[in-house]
């Protein structure tokens, strides 16, 4: 009677309540850019120094096998959608931008009308304020491309793939925009691009933190898509200072250029730092903004071999290599369960699976949204529920019919794809001249990859690589639009080729039979279909700055407006659109002063992608509902608490327990020995 009779039984009633009415939970998403699976301190690599990244890597769960695309783009619009990068038409790289009069088809009446950002969805559900910083890289050929239409609140960065660091140009233009307006004099955000991100990313939160202690508490997700380490490399000096004086580090007198992108990794590392900081130092109702924070950390290819590194993974961006296309990569926060704090996992997980996941996690209806993703909730929760269709997936790489020469059992076909195939292996097929990248030094073992760079691998390569030479290159099968086969649970390097290896037949032709279907579905990649124009660079001139500008690509007499049909939504608040009619750019034009936001006229309609109504019926009757259960769980622990306590004659109480690792991470900054790193804990 008495083991029974304590505040245990209370504490679940309280614990299965909460479970279903706790707040949805808040996602921080922080990308870096080309950074290669040797540039990162955690993965042993001898002069690349990241102690933030580590110390929330050993507070995190590492995603092993963490799959994305050989180049930028694809890999964000993957991201942002769940689908794979050739259902989009985006599986040879473009980045919608430079002069390429292009947009991401989304939404009705479209090729991908199943398909949307997954913001637009947890915005309709359940009233996310989403905000973007940084790179975006997902097309501003018009205004509907542009992030306030994907279903971002704001936005602060640049449209290009590259940027430079504290001029904010691409190709000698000012790239700079804040929400729907040009900045054109972006160094009064700041100096170096890296630092203005991450400050503007602590402003948001210390702002979210203030409306939730006012009574306006909703949730958000947070992207902090950093540019860093992409070229130019630019690295300013504090951070070269800290660099040069490690004495575990070293370079050759040459390795400039390693060491300022070795610099420049180093400033993201920092400024990612303030940001987890503040998330954990911000309050709501007296609980630490981290408590209810998913934040995952990945970069979207791999390095550049002129200066990054992916050693000793074989290959580089722009290949389908391990070292193109395995990046970087783990989930923390505060509500990753404790026994999964410091783990590993080798599933194989693929940037597309993070929009379903999110869609999970947030309580957001996705069902009728086409995803090519798996949702990973089972694996960072820890459940106990199996996942069948994570277990038996495949992971397709790429499908490209762009100059695709290659042809497999007499069909065309191009691209990469791997599956675990349990006790006999992880096994990778890739197929065409793409899987090389543009320059035969991509995807060997050679430049930046080699040994001085690394001290203790945790990839084991299980040998010495093959020397990279013109025999080597004559005979090599990804050299020769031949299939390549690799066994990537013993050979992760991937210096052998299987595929004329009659055990492995049978392996090898379900990997090519699901290839071929997925290259023989794809939509027509963009760099195929889409002639580049000069007007974008005209547009950007007479303007001061990159904006939108199909308007002044078509002739005036078309009578051009935007894109008339917005994303695929929900009903979730009955008043979001499944569809609008947008009107002529000037809706969006520069205020009198070019940094302050344009705004709309007062006699517009509001932006319905923007402005949400919560006033339903169901929401309400939901709340009246939620409240009414609460009001009957509370007299019954009451209760019962009475009840223990004159059968026990004893009070209740309930401990609190401590999670390692549950406070700001502090690092020592000293620009002459940065090696040591203090994770202080606090409460």
């Amino acid at each position: 009677m008495q083991s029974w009779c304590n505040s245990a039984w209370c504490l679940a009633i309280y614990v299965c309540f909460f479970s279903l009415v706790a707040a949805v939970p808040n996602f921080v998403f922080i990308i870096a850019d080309d950074l290669g699976w040797n540039d990162i301190g955690y993965h042993a690599a001898t002069n690349a120094y990241t102690p933030v990244l580590d110390a929330l890597r050993a507070d995190g769960l590492e995603f092993d096998r963490f799959y994305v695309y050989p180049k930028c783009a694809p890999t964000r619009t993957s991201f942002f959608t769940g689908s794979r990068a050739h259902n989009l038409g985006m599986q040879n790289g473009v980045g919608l931008t430079g002069s390429m009069p292009c947009s991401l088809d989304l939404g009705p009446g479209s090729s991908t009308s199943t398909r949307s950002f997954w913001t637009h969805r947890l915005k309709a559900c359940n009233n996310y304020q989403n905000y973007l910083i940084g790179k975006w890289h997902c097309g501003f050929f018009e205004w509907a491309d542009t992030p306030l239409f994907r279903g971002f609140d704001s936005f602060l960065g640049f449209y290009h793939g590259t940027l430079n660091y504290t001029a904010f140009t691409y190709d000698g233009i000012v790239d700079f925009t804040e929400g729907n307006t040009l900045i054109t004099t972006p160094s009064s955000y700041g100096t170096y691009a890296t630092n203005v991100w991450a400050d503007e990313a602590v402003e948001i939160i210390k702002d979210i933190a203030i409306s939730g202690n006012a009574g306006n508490e909703q949730p958000f997700t947070l992207t902090v898509a950093f540019n860093a380490p992409h070229s130019p490399i630019e690295a300013i000096q504090p951070y070269k200072n800290q660099v040069k004086a490690l004495s575990t580090h070293t370079f050759k007198g040459d390795d400039v250029t390693r060491i300022d992108y070795v610099s420049m990794v180093r400033a993201m590392d920092k400024q990612i730092e303030k940001i987890v900081e503040t998330l954990k130092g911000q309050r709501i109702n007296n609980v630490p903004m981290w408590k209810n924070t998913w934040v995952w950390f990945f970069s979207d290819n791999g390095a550049v071999n002129e200066y990054g590194s992916s050693y000793p993974l074989r290959g580089a961006k722009e290949t389908l290599f391990e070292g193109g296309v395995r990046a970087p990569a783990f989930v923390t926060g505060g509500p990753l369960p404790d026994d999964l704090v410091g783990e590993r996992t080798d599933q194989l997980v693929h940037i597309s699976d993070i929009a379903k996941t999110v869609c999970t996690q947030s309580g957001s209806d996705c069902s009728d949204v086409e995803m090519d993703g798996v949702d990973l909730t089972s694996l960072i929760e820890n459940t106990a529920a199996t996942n069948t269709e994570l277990e038996d997936r495949y992971i397709v790489l790429n499908a490209n019919n762009y100059e695709c020469e290659a042809t497999y059992n007499g069909q065309t076909v191009c691209g990469g794809i791997l599956k675990d195939y349990g006790s006999d292996g992880i096994f990778k097929a890739v197929i065409g001249n793409q899987i090389v990248g543009k320059k035969e030094t991509t995807y060997g073992w050679t430049a930046l990859n080699s040994q001085q760079y690394h001290s203790d691998p945790t990839v084991d390569c299980g040998g010495d690589a093959p020397s990279f030479t013109t025999t080597f290159l004559d005979t090599d099968c990804a050299n020769n639009n031949q299939v390549c086969l690799f066994n990537l649970t013993g050979d992760p390097c991937e210096h052998e080729d299987l595929s004329t290896d009659a055990a492995f037949e049978d392996i090898l032709g379900d990997l090519m039979a699901e290839l071929q279907a997925q290259y023989d579905s794809q939509l027509e990649p963009f760099f195929a279909s889409c002639v580049g124009s000069g007007q974008q660079r005209a547009t950007a001139v007479e303007n001061g700055g990159w904006t939108p500008w199909a308007e002044d690509y078509y002739d005036p007499g078309d009578d051009y407006t935007l894109a008339n049909t917005v994303e695929l939504t929900d009903t979730c608040p009955a008043s979001y659109p499944a569809e609008a009619e947008w009107g002529e750019r000037d809706d969006f034009a520069k205020g009198a002063d070019d940094n302050e936001p344009a705004q709309q006229q007062p006699d517009e309609e509001p932006n319905p992608l923007v402005v949400l109504s919560l006033q339903s019926p169901s929401w309400v009757m939901s709340v009246v509902g939620l409240l009414s259960v609460l009001l009957v769980l509370n007299m019954a622990c009451m209760c019962h608490l009475w009840w223990c306590k004159k059968a026990r004659g004893g009070a209740v109480s309930f401990g609190k327990a401590k999670r390692s690792g549950y406070g700001p991470v502090k690092v020592n900054d000293s620009e002459m020995d940065d090696s040591e790193v203090a994770v202080n804990v606090v409460e």
